[in-house]
This record gives structure tokens, C-alpha cells and sequence, in this order.
């Protein structure tokens, strides 16, 4: 399934030809040909239905998934009164304009974003052919999936998830883990090669040092943390603890590298003890990068997160109680080039809005595809 594929008989002079209206339809601030606006409209109505497939009604919800596909048009600023006005008066109501939707805008997304995990397929993997299912069997195929958070959740361990937690569809029944399993298809001639992260778009409170990601690729997993403390890989036991240990390697036989995560403290008898070394968050936002993956004319991948307080992680401590963390898991093609994104700190609203704003703004200059967030 193509997102806004264009029929074959479209001549490029059709693309380029305006408006007829007075007030014509703008993204951006640019005003679009007759032809994006068809495009647009299309676009909308197509993920109207499918965020309402996946139970999603909000109105809000639904402006915010389309401004970051870039199907939406510009708030229009009045009738035959705003084509009167010129020169100063119509640079200082576009003004007041912008700044106030743009407000409304960064207050409904720091909202939207509020430790949700969503899965988004950039638009050129839409073009492409790729698409999202919470199902096997693709009834339901959609272009993004949204996940309701955990809430009031306690810290567990690793040894504590269950072993079946990749063996479901959409959200795993979990109290103390968040666990979800999607789908990806690729419906298209030419193999697609694509590539995906794993972002913080949201935190409060530093949760992101005790949380623990684990990612299952066809059932093949790793696992990853932030770095400790003293900015060194975080491994349980420490490195420099070889008192103790797990007396089982959990998920070893699932593990992509199995001699970089698992490592044998001590053995006594046919009992061995072992130490468990996730692997660093890229950075402070990015929990992980994987490239190189591919897929042929309908093949499939299935993709199960699962993220969890690690109790035994030194710093999963009080202090976070009442914090939260939202992650994006983003697909795009390989050797697409990645857009700047944003995400929400802990450092208090106004720095968040402050850091929105300016995004807002460079988004506008950059033009022309709309606001696009990865």
C-alpha cells in the first residue's frame, strides 16, 4: 500500500497549475497547487480512517499525527477583511497569528508527547510501500502506530520478565513492563532497505538512567541502558563486583550478540553465575540506530520493545518517582537523510517551549514537505 501515490496518467504540468480561490490553501506559509491541496485532502481523510481503525478519536491526536506527515494546511487568518489589508497591518496580524497557533500547537504536542511510545514510518518509506500492523496478518494496516503509556508502574528485574513476552501481537498484558509487538511490510518491486531508532521524545525527572530497553528483531534481541554514573558502560554486577551474580543468562538464547551482554563472574559446580552488560544508549536521546535491514516484495519483519525499571540499576532510585520517558521508534530508508528533531527534557516548561519555538521556526524556513518530527 502506497501513501498519496499519484496515478500514472498525471501530467507534471497538472502539479504545478494554482488555486482558483481568492483564499488560497497554504502549508507553511507557501501557497500549494491545486494538486497538493488534492494530495493533502487525500492524504487526511486516508489517516482519519486509520487512526480510527486503531481506536483513536481525538481530534487532537489526529492533528498532531498529520502536522508530522505533513498533511495540513495553515489555519486560515479570515475572510474578504484579510485581503484588504496590507503593509504593516498584515505583517503584524500574521504575526500575532503564527505565534499564537504556534503556542496552541507546542502546548497540545508537549501533551501529545507525555510518555507515549509511537512508531512512524518516514514519508519516503510510505512512497515507498512500507506499512505498520499490529496484526500478523495485516487486516488492519496502517501508517503509524500510537501506544498508550504504563502508568504507576514499580521497578522489576529482567529476571522478572516473563519469557512469552515476544510471542504476542500489539501490547503485552504486563503490570510492571511495557511490551509491544508490531509488524512491517513491504509491498513493493525493488528490495527496500531501510534502517530504524530509538528516541527519547519525552522525560521527566532523569527515568531514562534507570529504564532498560530490550529489542526484539525476528526474535533475535538486544538489550540496552544508559551509561552508569561514571560514564561507563552500566553492567549488573559492576565490573568491579564479582561477589554476586545472576545464576541465569535471561534472553541469552535470543541474544543477536550473546558474548558482548552475557559474561561469566564465577562458576561453582555446574552453577554458573553471570553478569549482564546492556548495551550504551548512543547518547542522551537516542537509545539505539540499527542499519541494513531489507525486505522483498511482500516480506515481513516483527518487531516486539519492551521497556522496564530495572530495580537493580543503581540508579533507579526515589528521586524518580513521578517521573515519566515517551519513545519514538523511527523507520526510514536507507541513506535518507535524517531531520533534526526535538525532543522534551527535564528542565522545565518554559526551556521546553523555548527549545520548541525555535524548531517551529526553522521548520518554516526549511519548507516545503511541512512540519515533519522524527
Amino acid at each position: 500500500m502506497k501513501k498519496n501515490s499519484e496515478p500514472n496518467n498525471t501530467k507534471p504540468e497538472d502539479k504545478l497549475k494554482q488555486q482558483r480561490t481568492p483564499l488560497k490553501k497554504k502549508r507553511a506559509g507557501v501557497v500549494l497547487s491545486r494538486h497538493q491541496v488534492k494530495e493533502i485532502k487525500a492524504g487526511r481523510k486516508k489517516l482519519r480512517k486509520e487512526l480510527k481503525k486503531a481506536g483513536i478519536k481525538s481530534k487532537k491526536d489526529f492533528e498532531v499525527t498529520a502536522a508530522s506527515l505533513g498533511l495540513y494546511f495553515d489555519k486560515p487568518k479570515g475572510s474578504l477583511f484579510w485581503l484588504l489589508l496590507k503593509g504593516k497591518a498584515l505583517w503584524a496580524l500574521l504575526g500575532a497569528a503564527a505565534l499564537f497557533l504556534s503556542v496552541l500547537f507546542l502546548f497540545s504536542l508537549l501533551e501529545q508527547m507525555r510518555g507515549h511510545f509511537t512508531i512512524n514510518l518516514s514519508e519516503e518509506m510510505l512512497n515507498k510501500g512500507f506499512i505498520l500492523s499490529e496484526t500478523e496478518d495485516f487486516s488492519n494496516p496502517v501508517t503509524v502506530l500510537y501506544c498508550e503509556p504504563k502508568t504507576n508502574v514499580a521497578a522489576t528485574s529482567i529476571s522478572h520478565i516473563p519469557t512469552d513476552v515476544m510471542d504476542h501481537q500489539g501490547m503485552y498484558d504486563d503490570d510492571t513492563v511495557f511490551a509491544y509487538s508490531f509488524f512491517m511490510k513491504y509491498e513493493g518491486e525493488e528490495t527496500g532497505h531501510y534502517r530504524y531508532d530509538i528516541k527519547v521524545n519525552s522525560e521527566y525527572l532523569d527515568v531514562s538512567k534507570a529504564c532498560w530497553v530490550m529489542v526484539f528483531a525476528d526474535g533475535e534481541m538486544s538489550f540496552y541502558a544508559e551509561e552508569g554514573a561514571d560514564g561507563l558502560p552500566e553492567s549488573i554486577p559492576a565490573q568491579d563486583d564479582n561477589s554476586r551474580g545472576y545464576p541465569e543468562a535471561y534472553f541469552m538464547d535470543y541474544a543477536k550478540n550473546p558474548a558482548d551482554q552475557y559474561e561469566i563472574i564465577k562458576e561453582i559446580g555446574n552453577a554458573k553465575y553471570y553478569r549482564l552488560i546492556p548495551k550504551p544508549f548512543n547518547d542522551e536521546r537516542r537509545v539505539t540506530r540499527q542499519d541494513g535491514m531489507a525486505l522483498n516484495d511482500q516480506e515481513y519483519h516483527k518487531y516486539t520493545v519492551v521497556i522496564w525499571l530495572e530495580g537493580d540499576d543503581p540508579e533507579c532510585v526515589n528521586d524518580i518517582i513521578g517521573g515519566h520517558l515517551g519513545l519514538q521508534m523511527n523507520f526510514a530508508l536507507l541513506g535518507e537523510e535524517e531531520e533534526e528533531d526535538f525532543g522534551l527534557s527535564n528542565e522545565g516548561l518554559l526551556d521546553n517551549l523555548g527549545q520548541y519555538w525555535v524548531k517551529f521556526i526553522e521548520d518554516l524556513e526549511s519548507l516545503f514537505g511541512g512540519l515533519k518530527y522524527d
